[in-house]
């Protein structure tokens, strides 16, 4: 489990490697039922019309500077590196996360704690001050807003299809309907990501393990129409959103 900050007790943090490809639908839909007999449903999703696997929709809201420090650093490939979301899931307010994703090297990790609606509605009305009480992320997020002056940036909106491997920890997922608002931050409003950000049919194919892939998988990846992708979907969303600022190679064969 990603490490926890609620109360006082810690979960150890758990780094694992992450692979990420860009899927053309032909590609998904061929390695989604290869995948389904071997893989079980993350208990979380649910049946949705017009997609072959249960899902379930993600919205988060990325944190950075003014001058996208974060998009620089991973666009540089610094390392270590991290950047903080708050995270909704079928556009609820039941489950609210604050993240902090990290990245060391070729592994990752997030560490977690939960949120009211209350709490995002102060956080996203500019006060913070409370945060620097708290333990743990909200302590962390506030000083980085007081020092870096991180604030709310991009919404970044999927759909997720997630198998997971329990055995041998292994999790993969197909994020579908990449979209994001142009300039929005209001994580509860139904309308607020209607912007698509890749070529219809795209999927983001993601495998996360904390160990080298088992034979029987990895003979399944990548399949034909799978291209490595370096890029998170922060840096996808905001390369749609200001495509005049944008400088990277891959952004030759990511245009629709």
């Amino acid at each position: 489990l990603p490490a926890s900050d609620k109360g006082h007790a810690r979960v150890p943090i758990r780094w694992r490697i992450e692979e990420k490809y860009l899927l053309d639908e032909a590609a998904f839909l061929q390695l989604c039922w290869q995948l389904r007999p071997v893989l079980s449903t993350d208990p979380h999703a649910r049946p949705l019309p017009g997609e072959p696997l249960s899902a379930y929709r993600i919205r988060s809201l990325y944190w950075d500077t003014e001058e996208r420090h974060g998009l620089a650093e991973k666009l540089a490939g610094s390392d270590p590196r991290h950047k903080f979301r708050i995270r909704i899931y079928d556009g609820q307010d039941r489950i609210i996360h604050l993240e902090k994703k990290m990245r060391r090297g070729a592994r990752t990790a997030k560490r977690i704690t939960p949120l009211t609606r209350e709490q995002v509605d102060r956080i996203l009305s500019g006060d913070l001050d409370w945060l620097a009480d708290r333990p743990g992320l909200g302590a962390e997020l506030h000083l980085g807003h007081r020092t870096r002056r991180l604030v709310p940036r991009v919404l970044v909106d999927y759909l997720r299809i997630p198998l997971v491997f329990p055995p041998l920890g292994i999790r993969i997922t197909f994020d579908r309907h990449l979209s994001s608002g142009l300039y929005r931050t209001d994580l509860f409003d139904p309308g607020a990501a209607l912007f698509p950000i890749l070529p219809p049919g795209a999927t983001i194919l993601e495998i996360k393990t904390d160990r080298i892939l088992p034979d029987f998988l990895r003979r399944m990846l990548p399949l034909d129409g799978a291209i490595p992708l370096a890029l998170s979907k922060y840096a996808l969303c905001c390369r749609a959103i200001e495509p005049g600022r944008w400088a990277d190679p891959q952004a030759l064969w990511l245009d629709p």
